[in-house]
């Protein structure tokens, strides 16, 4: 499950330093701190193990099934959809007190769609049927992704509570001027009790002997969090031994006012580049990416390579992995700038931190940022930006 959207961690990019955890006597992090983490951190990696049994499993089916372009095809867009996913739940956990996302207005059935697609091999493996019942409805305006993440517990809950099977039936409709979204399950019920606490942080019906899943008890509570955040409300129906119902209440909403970015096209170019990085497949992905872009590409695993392979006349820009084995970003870039100051650098980082901010303010030539996991696009944009007319 994703991680507490109010947990006091900031994006680098908004230029401001994380906020520290409650300190103990000695001055360490206190228990009550250091348990919070642990419990948001097994709340992200329960989600996360969901979006890698999709990822794993279509890619094996894609390999088994190479000759039909069909099968890849839809394994490809499966695994794309669900990496981005996981980097959302990622970057929920690492920046959980970001501004919220950007509203689109969109139907609610294609939010549904969109869930469902995501959980199709999971809900297939579990003996899971998805009855669907959409009625007319006019669009919301929401962060879709957000809602999306909400539609994806209710539907993990709903399957969890049928472990030999059943039926999920998913049902949009008007109501109070917004649209409802119904997600029932045919499973044994929820006592009284166990609803009246189904939105507490931290508790869980899935904690007993011969629970495989172990759940977090995070995901409903920020489903709810996530909904009124929306204008919304999330609530529960239970029968006991007639299955339950969440439903999700959404006003209609306004669309986030449309800001166009200036973004340089996409284009092709031509000239080397060196990417330094200590992840094999990182150097491959981004040798064979800008590779088809028109790019010449060479590639360094650690900073001592990667400073000599700099400093040659003929590369044009780097990019830098800022967490490297025995060197920081800001050491290698200092080194650079002494040789080349010109040399334009595009730092790559997977962590949290205050460090992007710092970047500018000691760099005389172009630099930029990119965030793992990050989309081609942003990489060619980047490039495109710092290396005009190449």
């Amino acid at each position: 499950m994703a991680s507490d959207p109010k947990s006091p961690v900031l994006d680098p990019q908004d230029g401001e330093e994380p906020e520290e955890p409650a300190l103990a006597a000695d001055g360490g992090p206190s228990i009550e701190a250091l348990a919070t983490l642990g419990r948001q951190a097994a709340g992200a990696a329960h989600e996360l193990n969901n979006v890698l049994t999709s990822v794993l499993g279509w890619a094996q089916v894609a390999l088994r099934d190479l000759g039909n372009q069909g099968t890849v095809e839809s394994a490809l867009r499966t695994i794309e959809a669900n990496s981005r996913r996981a980097r959302r739940i990622l970057r929920d956990a690492l920046d959980p007190a970001r501004s919220e996302g950007t509203r689109r207005s969109t139907l609610p059935a294609d939010v549904v769609d969109d869930a469902l697609r995501l959980l199709a091999w999971e809900l297939r493996r579990g003996g899971v049927r998805v009855v669907r019942t959409y009625l007319p409805v006019p669009e919301v305006a929401i962060d879709r992704g957000a809602i999306q993440q909400v539609l994806v517990n209710l539907l993990l809950n709903a399957a969890e509570a049928m472990p030999r099977g059943g039926e999920v039936q998913v049902r949009v409709r008007p109501e109070r001027g917004g649209v409802a979204i119904d997600v029932s399950d045919s499973g044994s019920g929820l006592s009284a009790e166990v609803a009246e606490r189904a939105f507490d942080e931290f508790f869980s019906t899935k904690r007993g002997a011969g629970q495989s899943t172990g759940g977090s008890g995070l995901g409903l509570a920020i489903a709810r969090r996530i909904t009124e955040q929306h204008g919304g409300t999330l609530e529960l129906q239970p029968q006991a031994g007639e299955g339950a119902t969440f439903t999700l209440w959404l006003p209609l909403g306004r669309p986030t006012p449309e800001v166009k970015p200036e973004r340089p096209p996409l284009r092709r170019g031509s000239g080397k580049i060196l990417v330094i990085d200590d992840e094999s497949d990182i150097r491959e992905l981004l040798a064979t990416a800008l590779g088809l872009q028109g790019y010449t590409v060479v590639t360094a695993a650690d900073a001592a390579t990667g400073r000599v392979r700099a400093l040659a006349d003929d590369v044009m820009m780097v990019l830098l992995d800022y967490h490297l084995p025995m060197a920081t970003g800001s050491e290698v870039l200092a080194e650079l700038r002494d040789q080349r100051p010109d040399l334009p650098v595009l730092f790559m980082s997977g962590r949290t931190g205050a460090e992007s901010g710092e970047v500018p303010t000691m760099s005389s030539g172009p630099t930029g940022w990119l965030r793992k996991p990050f989309d081609l696009d942003e990489v060619y944009r980047e490039v495109a930006r710092l290396l005009p007319g190449r």
